[in-house]
């Protein structure tokens, strides 16, 4: 589907951010804006959480671990307060987490 097109180059630039340089504060910080938007524009990528918390854990980066996390949070949270603001927000919750699931 075109969404799975969508999220890759945003996945890819978040993982290689970490890989390539996992101790800059600022390439964690836009890794987890891009990882924000690729969870987004398909929840499922949410799953790769693990493999980037196990890099971080491997690498005894935990505290940048909590950067990647916060940013990300930060992220959906602006992008969840403007879909209340425009009045949208029951609809996305519709679309997105309650006809998935059934």
């Amino acid at each position: 589907m075109w969404f799975e097109i969508a999220l890759t180059p945003f996945l890819l630039a978040s993982i290689l951010l970490i890989f390539f340089d996992y101790k800059d504060k600022n390439k964690v910080l836009l890794s987890g804006v891009l990882f924000a938007v690729t969870i987004l524009i398909k929840q499922n990528a949410a799953l790769y959480l693990f493999p980037i918390f196990f890099y971080f854990y491997f690498k005894k980066k935990l505290g940048m671990f909590v950067y990647f996390l916060s940013t990300l949070f930060l992220t959906i949270g602006v992008f969840l307060i403007y879909l209340f603001n425009i009045g949208v927000f029951d609809q996305f919750i519709r679309w997105a987490v309650i006809l998935p699931i059934t």
